[in-house]
């Protein structure tokens, strides 16, 4: 999956447009990051060839103590899945949060809760390992419920994490 920030699809709107569909024309998911935060319009999931979005970790960090943020990103989440857009959400830290989003119809999530980021050379050995990552009862729920065995529809990466 590429993400592409709010704030670069503020710049040269038709040069955008052509690497974004060259990018989709490969196969590549395309998610539109740090979604919410104010700098796009609503206009760009429409007319560009998004896959998913992600909701900015800004929402999900006051989860569960903020009725304002839960409203923002359980609208958030229902906008992007009425028009066929996958929702990714950011920055999940603790199992209440990864429970809210998931009782919301959330299926993806990435953040500290799963891993904290690591540097390349972990990240290639963890990549080739062929022993399963280490799982808690919630996980082992969640690989059940949504049948998330990693690829990009159902990885749980690590914010932040390097590549």
């Amino acid at each position: 999956m590429f993400e592409v920030t709010e704030g670069a699809l503020l710049a040269d709107t038709a040069g955008v447009r052509e690497a974004l569909d060259s990018v989709r024309e490969v196969g590549v998911h395309l998610a539109v990051d740090d979604f919410g935060t104010g700098f796009a319009s609503l206009n760009y999931l429409l007319t560009l060839p998004f896959t998913h979005v992600k909701i900015d970790w800004s929402y999900t960090s006051m989860l569960p103590g903020s009725d304002r943020s839960a409203a923002i990103a359980k609208g958030l989440l229902q906008m992007a899945v009425t028009s066929g857009l996958g929702v990714i959400a950011e920055g999940i830290e603790t199992v209440e949060q990864r429970r809210i989003l998931l009782e919301a119809g959330c299926p993806i999530g990435q953040g500290f809760l799963f891993s904290r980021p690591q540097p390349p050379d972990v990240i290639g050995r963890m990549l080739h390992s062929t022993l399963p990552a280490p799982r808690d009862p919630t996980t082992d729920r969640l690989h059940d419920r949504f049948g998330c065995e990693g690829g990009p529809e159902g990885s749980l990466s690590s914010r932040g994490a390097s590549t």
